[in-house]
C-alpha cells in the first residue's frame, strides 16, 4: 500500500490551488535521491536481471559542465564478486591541489520498451541499507562513452513533480519536507518506460561521462 503523502491532497486542487502549488514548488528545493518501493523485499535489479555493459579495467571520468567545458579523471571499472559493478576515480590534483579518490558500486539493469533509447540501464548504486540504493541511469552516447545520470529531487521540474504524484507514479514519506523530500517510485504498475520518464524527467546542470576500454 502506498503510504500517504504531504502532496495526497492535489488531486483534489482546484485550478487555482493547482497554480499556488505549481509556483511554491517551482521556488523550493526538493531535495533528495530517488529510491525503489520495498527494495528489500522485491530487488528492482535482481541477480537474474545484472547487465555488465562496461568494459573492465582503465576508464576515465569526464564532467562535462553547462559551458561545454570537461574536467577528466582517471577511473578503473572491476566486476564485484558479489554481482555489479566498481567505479574508482581518482586524480592527480593540480596547482595547489590535493589529490583525491572515490569508489562506487552499481548495479545495472537493461531498460526497455516504447520511449526508452538503446543501450540505456537502470543503475543502482550498492548499499546493506535500502535507503541508500539511490537510482539512476546510464546510457550509451554517441559520440562514445556513457553518460552516467544521478537524477535529484530538487531538479524536477515543479510540474512534473505534481503529475508523478498524481499519477501514483512517486510518493513522499508522511514527515516528508520540501526541503529535502526522497522520492519513492512505486512498483504499482511500473514498467521500464515509466521508470525510465521518471528518472530522466529532472533537470541536470551538469553532465558525466564514463569512457570505458581506455
Amino acid at each position: 500500500m502506498v503510504p500517504q503523502s504531504i502532496f495526497a491532497v492535489l488531486p483534489m486542487c482546484t485550478k487555482r490551488l493547482r497554480a499556488i502549488a505549481f509556483a511554491w514548488l517551482a521556488t523550493v528545493a526538493l531535495g533528495g535521491c530517488f529510491l525503489a518501493d520495498n527494495d528489500e523485499a522485491d530487488p528492482i535489479v535482481p541477480d537474474t536481471a545484472l547487465a555488465y555493459p562496461l568494459k573492465e579495467g582503465r576508464a576515465q571520468q569526464c564532467k562535462v559542465e553547462d559551458d561545454g567545458q570537461s574536467k577528466c579523471e582517471k577511473a578503473q571499472i572491476d566486476r564485484r564478486e558479489d554481482g555489479g559493478h566498481d567505479l574508482f576515480t581518482w586524480s592527480s590534483g593540480g596547482d595547489g591541489e590535493q589529490s583525491t579518490s572515490s569508489a562506487k558500486g552499481y548495479r545495472l539493469r537493461k531498460l526497455s520498451g516504447e520511449g526508452v533509447p538503446a543501450d540505456t540501464y537502470l543503475a543502482q548504486a550498492i548499499a546493506g541499507d535500502a535507503g541508500s540504493r539511490y537510482l539512476g541511469l546510464l546510457r550509451r552516447v554517441e559520440k562514445g562513452g556513457w553518460e552516467q545520470l544521478e537524477p535529484q529531487c530538487d531538479t524536477l521540474p515543479a510540474q512534473r513533480f505534481v503529475e508523478f504524484m498524481q499519477q501514483g507514479w512517486i510518493f513522499t514519506t508522511p514527515d516528508a519536507k520540501l526541503s529535502d523530500v526522497t522520492c519513492y517510485i512505486s512498483r504499482d504498475g511500473l514498467t521500464d518506460a515509466r521508470l525510465y520518464a521518471i528518472l530522466s524527467a529532472p533537470k541536470g546542470t551538469s553532465s558525466t561521462i564514463i569512457h570505458d576500454g581506455k
